[in-house]
């Protein structure tokens, strides 16, 4: 069956098995809050100040998997 949060184009895929992103292009904010350890808050307040892309799918608001790269990059620079 196919869904949004299964959903990976070609530049999206990782190479690293124990990448929590692979294979994901949406994320909701829980699975974000697990992918980068933070807390539910943290992952809303990154979305406020705009450091986390989301996309609004009917009702549920999903972030891209590519923001949060973007965003594990800058902090590890």
């Amino acid at each position: 069956r196919w869904t949004w949060r299964n959903t990976m184009r070609n530049d999206e895929k990782s190479t690293d098995a124990n990448d929590p992103l692979a294979g994901r292009l949406l994320l909701t904010i829980a699975s974000a809050g697990k992918a980068t350890s933070r807390s539910r808050s943290t992952i809303h307040r990154l979305i406020t100040t705009g450091r986390l892309e989301t996309v609004k799918i009917g009702r549920s608001r999903l972030i891209t998997a590519s923001s949060i790269r973007k965003l594990a990059q800058n902090v590890e620079a």
